[in-house]
């Protein structure tokens, strides 16, 4: 469209498109739509198209074509719902219009080449400047220091929540100068503080009013709990530099307690049968390979057919997440299911793929995970990291140590584990104490009755007895 010159001042809007503009030009019809991640378009006359997507806290506004055959959008500003229009970041449906208008009679090529320097959100947005070491200044040598010997999540994670909490509150404070009291303050505050108001997010004025059951507040105080993680991670580490005297103040800070809820969705057996038989092929291979190690989906997919050693019947896990390799142990179900999986394969193709040969994409799978658990009738849909914490507690029940169970789901102790799957083992602990405990005074048939007594009651409880009023 680059070489097209002659082109009206007023943008043309194809005929199938009329019905589309007068909903986009109407503000409050926009603000009636459901937030969503797909595009409502107005197609011009002779190519190209204005694309609006509807969002949280007010919509943006694209500019769509095709370039050398693939599909190419890029957002040229947010939408007027929440703000006033000013024509360059804030734009009406009109100066949208013109806008793209203009950018596709123009150099599109050029406005869609790509931008990698523009396109890293994950960087410290606080320059600190001075001799006085600020907290600033400990986020960026922390952030520094974790982006060269940490993983990629790990770093980006950090990044948000020092970007989002503390750098509007605390980046301009000198670390020498922080008392108890005030980070006490600061951090009280940051636990009732509402998810959605973080220094760095525009808040809509037309959200509706949720009650709060007690949920929102154990969210909000679990995210104070990892801003401080990170937060006491930089002042930590500018204490073993020398660059703070002592670090007395913040180590009196504790976090929040009884705040962080374990994932409670176990996947039964019928549940499992049920997925694997709505699943197409590509995708079962890649949930049995989930069931069969606890791997997590990154994990899994970048593994080659040099991580499977059929002799020892383990599996090399590279560092990811927590930076530690791992050799996770096989069952011999897996280690015919992997065997199977790597007979033939070229070494520098995975061992996960999807049906046509490629390569599973960045949560690529995510869509035929939501459409395979509607077609299994399992509602809310399943998540897969949810398969990880089936299989680990799948170990649990069957009476693995849970020091063994922190090694292959690579954990540095068993901590993790207990706090995640303590329920699971207090339940396998009460049937093993009352199946294996041996017997000092009764006899055989007197366990066997009161067992089959304690079983009937459980399934069939009795009705709960109440007073009689008085009259």
């Amino acid at each position: 469209m680059s070489g097209k010159k002659a082109r009206q001042a007023i943008p043309l809007v194809a005929s199938g498109s009329l019905q589309m503009a007068d909903l986009l030009s109407s503000r409050e019809e926009r603000m009636k739509l459901h937030p969503t991640g797909y595009f409502y378009l107005v197609k011009f006359s002779d190519g190209g198209a204005l694309a609006y997507r509807p969002r949280l806290r007010g919509g943006v506004w694209f500019v769509k074509t095709r370039l050398d055959g693939r599909t190419c959008a890029r957002a040229i500003g947010r939408a007027d719902e929440l703000e006033v229009a000013d024509g360059e970041a804030v734009l009406s449906y009109a100066q949208a219009c013109t806008k793209a208008w203009n950018i596709l009679a123009g150099d599109t090529r050029g406005f869609f080449a790509p931008r990698r320097l523009e396109l890293l959100p994950h960087t410290l947005r606080v320059c600190p400047i001075g001799e006085t070491y600020t907290v600033g200044h400990a986020l960026r040598d922390y952030l520094e220091e974790k982006r060269i010997n940490g993983t990629d999540s790990a770093y980006r994670s950090a990044v948000a929540d020092a970007n989002a909490y503390i750098v509007g509150d605390l980046s301009s404070l000198p670390c020498a100068e922080l008392d108890i009291k005030f980070l006490k303050a600061w951090f009280q505050s940051l636990g009732t503080r509402p998810l959605e108001s973080s220094n760095f997010v525009r808040r809509a004025h037309h959200q509706p009013i949720v009650i709060n059951d007690g949920e929102a507040d154990r969210k909000a105080k679990l995210r104070a709990n990892s801003v401080l993680i990170t937060l006491k991670a930089a002042l930590n580490l500018a204490w073993r530099d020398g660059r703070v005297e002592t670090d007395t103040q913040w180590r009196r800070l504790l976090p929040y307690r009884s705040v962080r809820k374990a994932r409670k969705r176990i996947l039964n057996r019928n549940e499992i049968d049920a997925l694997l038989a709505a699943s197409p092929p590509d995708l079962r291979e890649l949930i049995l390979g989930a069931l069969f190690t606890g791997c997590r989906s990154g994990e899994l997919l970048v593994l080659r057919p040099s991580n499977f050693n059929y002799v020892s019947g383990t599996l090399f896990v590279h560092a990811t997440k927590t930076c530690r390799s791992r050799n996770v142990v096989l069952s011999y179900e897996a280690i015919s299911f992997f065997e199977r999986l790597t007979h033939g394969l070229g070494e520098k193709h995975p061992i996960f793929r999807k049906g046509n040969g490629e390569p599973w994409g960045h949560r690529g799978y995510c869509y035929l995970m939501r459409k395979a658990s509607a077609a299994a009738g399992l509602e809310p849909p399943v998540v897969f990291h949810e398969l990880r914490h089936t299989y680990a507690s799948g170990l649990i029940m069957a009476g693995v140590s849970p020091f063994v169970v922190a090694d292959q789901l690579g954990h540095a102790d068993c901590t993790q584990i207990i706090k995640t799957y303590g329920h699971v083992s207090a339940e396998f602990a009460v049937d093993q104490v009352r199946k294996l405990s041996p017997r000092i005074e009764a006899t055989a048939a007197q366990v066997r009755k009161t067992a089959r007594w304690f079983r009937k009651l459980k399934e069939n409880p009795p009705p709960r007895w109440k007073p009689i009023g008085r009259i």
